[in-house]
């Protein structure tokens, strides 16, 4: 498919809908579809993806028109989406969901509101929906219950989430109309890169796993993402949400103070040396990372059974019974009780390794409690 540059410079930006729905026939938002379900094909076929004159993300657009490191017209549309639900329906359709392209730190970052199906025989329609009934969404869920999609959860841009609530929409498949659904009861709240699944049982989706965004318990004036260790049931006719699970699991992040990225190292392994070096000369590496022997993120005077324990995966100990998994975030080092220690314990155990951890690394650090 021709694209112009005309046509390119006329349709290359995000546009939201103005009816419920309304189709977008942009050929260049068709053109980049195409384009990234070919690339994707050949992914899943593991053949070269690296196609001259293919358009698959905004780079390679920027290239054919000759702005390459322009970024002056904003994020280009495109189809190369992270959190982008995909459903296939019996009749051939696949019905794409919203999605985001890259993270808010790139220039081309942009969270989608819109709905792409690919039809059977090569067809592309595009449908795009007013902001305001239909907000940007990403790393949601899309569950198939009759001739509709229930949409649960989403990321969002920071500062559109609102913790304690829990968004929940029915996009209808014969005409592509979306309507927000009731969310009341025992919510999981603000919700996103979870698993869905239909329990015909009960008549409900039921939800688990995924992250959790809250008001932070440590400062009650900030938010936090947290894992969600419960599982709910969203019965569809009442709008209603049920609590399945009260596990009680408690989460806790070690950060550091100056914001470093911890990497867990061997004392004789290639990852400890390489970073011993990079610190011996200076730079950057030294201001975004520092070094934690993998022995340092254990207990030492709690008595605990080492199940495993891994440079890349951290460790997996057992306290009394409790599972307890200790791993490496990009924010922090996390501490995830899987049971009850007793009164206090459970704190106790990951002041230890905030310890441990300060007294290996040279590095201050603060725990956040986040469950």
């Amino acid at each position: 498919m021709k694209v112009t540059r005309a046509a390119f410079r006329a349709q290359r930006a995000r546009r939201f809908g103005t009816a419920n729905p309304e189709r977008m026939r942009l050929a260049f938002w068709e053109r980049m579809v195409r384009d990234a379900e070919a690339a994707r094909a050949d992914e899943e076929s593991e053949v070269e993806t690296s196609v001259p004159g293919r358009w698959r993300t905004p780079y390679d657009v920027r290239c054919h028109f000759g702005l390459t490191g322009d970024y002056s017209g904003g994020p280009i549309w495109c189809f190369d989406r992270m959190g982008m639900s995909r459903t296939r329906l019996a009749d051939g359709r696949v019905v794409c969901v919203a999605g985001e392209h890259e993270d808010y730190y790139d220039p081309d970052f942009c969270i989608y509101n819109d709905v792409v199906v690919l039809g059977p025989g090569g067809s592309v329609e595009i449908y795009g929906y007013p902001e305001d009934l239909f907000p940007p969404t990403d790393f949601h869920t899309a569950t198939l219950l009759g001739g509709r999609l229930i949409l649960i959860g989403r990321v969002g841009y920071n500062g559109e989430r609102r913790p304690g609530t829990t968004p929940v929409f029915a996009l209808d498949l014969d005409g592509y109309r979306i309507e927000p659904m009731p969310s009341i009861g025992e919510v999981p709240g603000w919700i996103f890169r979870h698993e869905a699944e239909l329990d015909l049982d009960r008549g409900a989706i039921v939800v688990r796993g995924g992250e959790v965004e809250v008001q932070g318990l440590n400062d009650a004036s900030g938010r936090v993402i947290r894992r969600n260790f419960d599982d709910f049931a969203y019965h569809v006719a009442t709008g209603t949400w049920e609590r399945l699970t009260a596990r009680g699991w408690r989460h806790f992040s070690i950060q550091a103070r100056e914001r470093k990225t911890f990497m867990f190292t061997q004392r004789s392994g290639p990852v400890h040396d390489l970073m011993m070096s990079l610190q011996a000369q200076g730079g950057p590496a030294e201001d975004v990372f520092s070094c934690v022997e993998l022995a340092a993120i254990l207990p030492g005077s709690i008595a605990h059974e080492v199940e495993t324990l891994e440079p890349f995966h951290g460790a997996r100990i057992m306290v009394e019974g409790v599972p307890i998994s200790i791993g490496r975030e990009v924010d922090g080092i996390e501490v995830i009780v899987e049971g009850d220690l007793g009164p206090g314990r459970a704190e106790t155990l990951a002041r230890e390794i905030l310890r441990r951890v300060e007294a290996d690394s040279g590095v201050s650090c603060v725990l956040e409690t986040l469950a």
